[in-house]
């Protein structure tokens, strides 16, 4: 019995464009594509699509982000163009995460570097399971995720040794917790712990002193439990090891923490620490609650350190073309989870 011309048409396509085709499937469809016959069920769990995935979780299973959009009304805005503003919200669907699943895909989510799953609702055994099979996984964002606990960080180490950045930003974790996370993870070079309330003077400090001659991207804005001490030393740390450094986040901070002396400190310590062979740029959003620094006073600081850019208000007025496109390239690849 003869198939149809239009099916031997595509099944008979060469493995390298079928990849090619799947490369641009999401993962439930990439699931629905391999029922189709051996060929695409082979090509459709190849190694090289799977690496490139961003696998999202909760706890009830797979997220898949973006199954269709509907248009949603916000509260009435004007425009020039006397236009009412809209959105798109995002449609999502599960795939439950069950122990055939789990199996099934065993050797595709080894090659999975990227766990983004924020405001989700996950918890720890349920996270565990997941990290369990993905023992390459380098970045991970966690933002929001208030059920997860400190119980958490000592499975990590060893479930995920390649784990290069972590977001944990406004969950519940403490000192201890991320004392830990920093001395036992020997490949985190991006740390966010922004809004984690527990966090105090003596943790935070630890955890710079920890990976000062490694981290490339450090985010501790809004930090309440961290006094203007506390800040102050982590910038003296910073500024005296932190070679690698290309992005720090104090921002969110009133004035009374994060102040010009603090600043002009962490410049001429910078400065006359480290050769210039020996640092790179970094940028440093300082923009604040309420308490704007003026032009004047960043010019200054970055008289002190011309490889400092200073991130100050939000129209970012007095930079340079060149240093405000850094910064935003800078930003971009401390949030890049997906490699």
């Amino acid at each position: 019995m003869h198939k149809p011309k239009e099916e031997q048409r595509v099944t008979c396509l060469p493995n390298e464009l079928l990849q090619l085709v799947f490369a641009h499937l999401r993962i439930e469809e990439l699931l629905v594509v391999g029922c189709v016959n051996k060929c695409w069920r082979h090509n459709s769990r190849s190694n090289l699509l799977w690496k490139r995935i961003t696998l999202s979780v909760s706890y009830a299973g797979i997220i898949c982000r973006t199954i269709g959009q509907r248009t949603i009304n916000l509260q009435p805005t004007f425009t020039s163009q006397g236009s009412t503003q809209k959105t798109f919200q995002t449609t999502l669907r599960l795939i439950p995460a069950s122990r055939n699943l789990l199996k099934d895909l065993k050797t595709q989510l080894i090659q999975i570097e990227a766990l983004d799953t924020p405001w989700h609702d996950v918890h720890d055994n349920t996270l565990l399971s997941f990290l369990a099979a993905m023992p390459n996984l380098k970045s991970m964002n966690l933002n929001h995720c208030t059920q997860l606990s400190v119980s958490l960080i000592p499975f990590l180490p060893t479930m995920v040794p390649h784990l290069q950045s972590v977001d944990l930003s406004y969950t519940h974790m403490d000192d201890a917790a991320l004392r830990f996370l920093a001395s036992q993870c020997r490949n985190l070079v991006r740390l966010n712990v922004s809004q984690c309330l527990r966090l105090t003077d003596e943790g935070v400090v630890e955890i710079c002193s920890t990976m000062a001659d490694r981290v490339v991207a450090l985010k501790l804005s809004a930090c309440l439990g961290v006094s203007a001490d506390g800040y102050r030393k982590v910038m003296q740390t910073l500024a005296l090891r932190a070679r690698k450094l290309k992005l720090l986040d104090v921002s969110r901070n009133s004035v009374s923490k994060i102040n010009f002396d603090a600043l002009l400190e962490f410049a001429t310590l910078r400065k006359n620490s480290l050769q210039h062979e020996q640092k790179r740029n970094l940028a440093v959003d300082i923009l604040g609650d309420g308490s704007e620094f003026t032009r004047e006073e960043v010019q200054f600081v970055q008289a002190a350190d011309p490889s400092l850019t200073l991130i100050h208000n939000a129209r970012m007025a007095s930079h340079s073309k060149d240093g405000v496109k850094e910064y935003l390239e800078t930003l971009m690849n401390a949030n890049n989870y997906t490699h």
